[in-house]
Order: C-alpha cells, then structure tokens, then sequence
C-alpha cells in the first residue's frame, strides 16, 4: 500500500477545499531535559527534605514542588501528561531554572494547522485566541493559512501577519522532552525510562475558557460552507473553577454552540475532536457530555482512553487498563464507540493506531487505513528530523523506517482474538489490517520505528493531520 500512498494523499489534498482549526493555539517553549539539571533542581528546590516522590501529584500545579512531582510521575510511570499552572510565580520560576528552549507552534490545533499547511491543502481557516506578533510569526511561511477579521462591518479573510494585536500577549507552553533511558536517582526515587516521554505545563487564561475571539464566531457559517473538515481541541485545558467566576461547562457550551452553527451552514462537514490528557473525571464528563451526537469523530492515546472510561465508570477502563495491548485497548475502544454516538474513533500509540468506524462515517475502509498509515508516517517525520515535515519530505524520511515489531505482533494477536467475530475476517485483517465486525469496521496499522527521536511534542497532533487528508 505504501508504494501508491503518496500518490493518493497528494489526490485527496487537491480534493480539499478548506479545513477549520480551533480552539487552542499556542506558542510551544520545548526544553529537553537532562538528568543532572533535574537532580540539581531538585536539590535546590527541596534542600534536605527530598522524598521519595512516588505519591500521584496534584492536578493542579501551584508551586515548584507540584512540577517537580509531576516531573518524576512521567518518568516513574512513563506516562506523557499534561498539567494546568495556575501561579504566575512558578511560570517565572520555570523561566529562571529551566534555560535553552525551543519555541514552536504549538496547540493542538494549531500543530494540526501548521501540518495541514505543510502538506498544501489549499485553505487553513484558523482560531487564533491571541494573535502577538510572535504567533504570528510562526505561521509566516504560509499563504494558506487564514484569521477572520472584521473591517468595516465586513468579515475578510487575513493573514495571521496581518491580523496581529500588539496589545496581545503571547501563550506560552512549557514542553519538558524526556529522552528513552533519562535516568535519576534522588532521595529514595530511582528510575530508568524505557521510552521518551514529555510533560507539557500550561499557563495559559484564554485557551483553558476555549476562548476564540468575535470575529471567528460571526465567520463561522461561511468558513463551514468552504470547508471539508472541522477540527475541535483544547478541552484537556479547562478548569474547574475560573477567577471571573465562569464555569467550564459554559466554555464547552460556547464551543458546542458553535459547532452546531458549522453544521447547521454545511451538513456535510466531518467534525474531529482531538483529545488530550485530563485528570478529573467530572471535567470529562462536561466535555463528553456536550460533544456526543455534535462530534463526529474522536482521537485519543493509549493513556486518555482508560481515563474517559473510568470518568463513566465503564467496567472495561479498570479491566484492561493493567496491560495496555491492543486487544485490551481495541475493547476500549469498542466500549467508547458503543456507549457513545460517534462515527469513529481512532487510538495513537508508539507501535500502532487504529480506527473503529461507522459504516455511515462515509469513509472507505481503505482509505481510513491509508490515513492511519499516512498518519504514522507523518508523525515518524516530524521524530526523526525533528520539524513539520512536507509530503516530500514524509516520503524521504519516513517510509524507509521500519515497521515496529510490537505493533507487527500486536496485530497477529489481535487478529486471533478477533476470531471470535469472524475467522475469516480475522484472517484478512491480519494482512491487510481492515476488519468488518457487522456494525463496525476497524483499521490498523503498525507505526514506524524512531529510535532516538529528535522530537516528542505534536506527534499525536501531525497523527491526526495525516489521518485526516485520507477522511475529508
């Protein structure tokens, strides 16, 4: 399949008329860690009063100390997560003490516009909640990325350079990048990771309210006419409770109100959710909640997949969540998709991705497959040289890697357990990786090898943006 690939994404990309991205859009400061930092730091931070570290951490982080702990319960779990600041003094803290970063795009959907943009599709319509001209800037290689303005009572389409509010201040993100074998050793916490992981601290007012600005709302209707695909993210970032006094369920209602406004101008219009990684089950809720038979598809990872089952206290999060297969999680999955009234719903891990569908989803299961390989073969490029990469440069850089060997074995297992829906359905998936399971279809696919990658932070989100060539 690989050999026509490129052929057929670059055919679907011309097909695409536009794509709309909201609602987080951010600007990512990636720091790679190393162990002698993080030891000194902690040193420094705890004195002569080092723990051993090893109790869950806040949900919330308003100290040093809370970063800290949520530092070491990534590498102790090796788990990627994400965290909410809430105290402007620990953002500077982190300014002060972790020195060298990168600064990126960032945001789901602004990782996934950027992607998009890389891969040529002809319009990127984008939210943008603060529009500095440092975010700006990032976007300032592309002709096909646009901001709705209004001028004069009208609604025009612009540049992100040219829509930019001095007065706006920029969102920054810390990403700490953890590479495969960090080691430390401190107090009675030792530990020696087996893959690269990263955590991503937040402080960030706008994106946590899903915030987008007057002028996106009043476009919205004619952005969804010229548009295949809607893209919905951020709602990892909300907070339970908010110094104005709002509250999340308000956010989210907002962002479901203007959802139903793009369906309601395009019926046609597939709209994904991208998830991302939420600690409080009530918070998961407001949003699953809301987001069911408004959502058409969902995206998720191995780690926020358990979490949202056990937000409904759905037996088969506390069942399988122990060993992480893909048998395990492919009945997750399958739980998700029965309990909720999805189209599909697709799971990106290290080794493989897979997609449950509709027969109405109105996607053929081979190019549903194409987008889950597509996907992965993105996400590998972006590993490897460690930027957005372009079709061009997919095809140079990804193909050759190899195919994971636990993703190739998880599939010869999961095709033997699927023998229980059909034996010869199951027979077929483990070649081709398309199963027809009567009022589902599912897609797999191993993901490509990178060995010491270069970059961690966006895969999941370049992930969905191949995905989605294959879908609009």
């Amino acid at each position: 399949m690989n050999k026509d690939l490129m052929s057929k994404v670059e055919k679907k990309i011309r097909e695409i008329d536009g794509v709309i991205c909201a609602f987080n859009v951010n600007i990512d400061a990636i720091h790679k860690l190393t162990e002698n930092e993080l030891v000194n730091i902690i040193q420094s931070t705890y004195k002569d009063k080092v723990a051993s570290f090893t109790e869950i951490p806040p949900t919330i982080i308003t100290s040093p100390e809370d970063l800290i702990a949520c530092l070491l319960y990534v590498i102790h779990e090796e788990k990627t997560a994400e965290w909410i600041l809430e105290n402007p003094e620990v953002n500077n803290w982190i300014k002060m003490n972790f020195k060298g970063c990168q600064m990126r795009v960032g945001g789901q959907a602004g990782n996934i516009a950027y992607q998009l943009a890389k891969f040529g599709v002809r319009k990127i319509y984008i939210s943008i909640p603060s529009i500095s001209r440092a975010q700006a800037e990032i976007y300032a290689d592309f002709k096909n990325i646009y901001v709705p303005i209004q001028k004069d009572e009208e609604i025009i389409l612009k540049h992100p350079l040219e829509a930019v509010k001095p007065e706006e201040k920029d969102l920054i993100h810390w990403a700490f990048e953890i590479p495969s074998g960090f080691t430390v050793k401190v107090g009675g916490f030792y530990h020696k990771t087996s893959a690269p992981l990263r955590l991503i601290a937040t402080f960030d007012e706008l994106c946590s309210k899903l915030f987008f600005k007057d002028d996106f709302e009043k476009a919205a209707k004619e952005l969804a006419k010229k548009s295949n695909y809607a893209i919905a993210s951020g709602y990892h970032l909300l907070k339970k409770t908010y110094n104005d006094g709002s509250t999340p369920s308000e956010h989210v209602d907002r962002t479901i109100a203007l959802i139903r406004s793009w369906k309601d101008a395009n019926p046609s219009i597939k709209v994904h959710y991208e998830h991302g990684f939420m600690h409080d089950p009530a918070l998961i809720r407001i949003v699953f909640d809301r987001i069911n038979g408004v959502i058409d598809a969902v995206g998720m990872n191995e780690v926020e997949l358990p979490l949202i089952l056990e937000a409904y206290e759905l037996k088969e999060a506390e069942k399988y969540q122990g060993s992480l297969s893909a048998i395990n999680l492919f009945k997750m999955l399958l739980k998700l998709y029965e309990e909720f009234e999805f189209k599909r719903v697709t799971l990106h891990t290290k080794d493989f991705a897979m997609s449950i569908l509709s027969k109405q989803f109105g996607v053929e299961p081979v190019n549903e497959l194409r987008g889950l390989i597509f996907g992965c073969l993105t996400a590998a490029a972006l590993a490897v040289t460690g930027r957005f990469c372009s079709i061009s440069e997919i095809a140079e850089k990804a193909l050759k890697l190899e195919d994971s060997i636990i993703g190739l074995e998880q599939r010869r297992l999961l095709s033997e357990y699927l023998r229980k829906y059909s034996y010869s359905e199951a027979e077929s998936f483990e070649k081709r990786g398309i199963f027809d399971g009567g009022n589902f279809i599912l897609t797999y696919t191993p993901a490509k090898v990178v060995r010491n990658p270069i970059a961690t932070v966006g895969l999941g989100d370049v992930f969905t943006a191949g995905l989605l060539i294959m879908e609009a």
